[in-house]
């Protein structure tokens, strides 16, 4: 399917660096995206200059700054061609036959989305990966994970990792856009959010182990990964994501408020043998995410209240980013078939069938 057009989105912040390997790794791909988008929320002119030195690389700001990752990818899609629309970290850098990889599955017309093995830096795949369970949503809840395992064939998943994953920008176009639901700097959920919302369009959604990115884990704008900010936000939005695709009265509602207890406070016992300090800090860490897990519940049954079950958004910024898209397949497709025509004219070894005698 390397005959569909791609885009890039690249969400940034604050690493120029990462972003420049990046965007090398990108261009290396045979061919390359068809289009590149980088959408900035940096404070400083870093990654902008860097951009503007690379003729292929759109340049975006989102000046809502840190805590917005959901934001920033509704702002690349405004722009975004694309007839596949993938999403990469700043600092996740693809690997060769990337391109190729993500859109084969794409040959069936039922798959809405594709997602990517995910390597951690140097780190070795986690051992007590049940490979039947990747990237499943299970009956407590649980977005199982796993995207670091070589499974060997393709799954069809319920969820993606958000640093290597696609979607056909028409089903994205059709859902509106992601929701703004999802608070945090590293983005957490609103990648699970939109798969669901695939999902129940009625859309496969796969997972090939060969379209594969390096995930460094580059250092966060402000504080450190999984800290107490990262546990609030977890909790918050992993409640969220089911109350707003689920409901409050479901059973995955209610099994994931108990397991997910159960599992914090077993961390917080866990932590007792290593010393006061390390126990402190597990108690802590466990405060950050139950009031992010209450404030999930009340947000979450507020805005069920307000905008109920359904998967589209239906605001007047989903209305726009519909028509945006819409536009922008109307004219790559155009474009597509004038370059198709000119090539069919210009083809030295093209017959002209009006010029053949019967």
């Amino acid at each position: 399917m390397d005959n569909m057009t791609l885009t890039v989105i690249i969400i940034t912040l604050n690493r120029p660096d990462c972003v420049r390997r990046c965007l090398d790794d990108l261009a290396a791909q045979n061919p390359p995206p068809d289009q590149v988008i980088v959408v900035d929320g940096s404070p400083d002119a870093r990654t902008r200059d860097l951009c503007n030195q690379r003729s292929e690389v759109l340049y975006l700001r989102n000046d809502a700054g840190p805590g917005h990752m959901t934001r920033s990818r509704n702002i690349g899609l405004l722009e975004a061609t694309g007839e596949i629309v993938a999403f990469v970290d700043d600092d996740a850098f693809v690997h060769e036959n990337w391109r190729s990889e993500i859109l084969a599955p794409y040959a069936d017309p039922a798959v809405g989305a594709v997602g990517g093995r995910v390597i951690q830096g140097s780190s070795p795949p986690q051992p007590w990966v049940e490979i039947p369970k990747i990237g499943k949503l299970l009956p407590d809840g649980e977005l199982y994970a796993g995207f670091d395992t070589d499974s060997r064939r393709i799954l069809e998943v319920d969820h993606m990792m958000g640093c290597n994953m696609s979607f056909r920008a028409a089903v994205l176009a059709q859902l509106g856009g992601f929701r703004d639901d999802f608070p945090g700097i590293s983005g957490i959920c609103e990648d699970s959010d939109m798969s669901l919302r695939v999902r129940r369009l009625g859309h496969k959604i796969l997972y090939n182990p060969n379209a594969v990115v390096t995930h460094i884990g580059a250092p966060q704008f402000k504080g450190r990964r999984f800290d107490a900010r990262y546990n609030f936000y977890g909790g918050h939005n992993n409640v969220l994501l089911l109350i707003r695709n689920f409901g409050l009265r479901t059973p995955i509602f209610y099994r994931f408020l108990v397991s997910t207890s159960t599992d914090r406070i077993r961390d917080v016992f866990r932590q007792f043998p290593s010393g006061p300090r390390a126990a402190a800090g597990a108690i802590y860490r466990g405060l950050a995410y139950f009031t992010g897990l209450f404030l999930g519940i009340a947000v979450g049954a507020f805005r069920r209240l307000r905008q109920g079950r359904s998967p589209f958004r239906s605001d007047a910024f989903a209305q726009s980013l519909r028509q945006r898209l819409v536009h922008h397949q109307n004219l790559s497709h155009a474009r597509g078939f004038a370059k198709s025509r000119h090539d069919e004219l210009h083809d030295p070894t093209a017959i002209n069938a009006s010029t053949v005698s019967p």
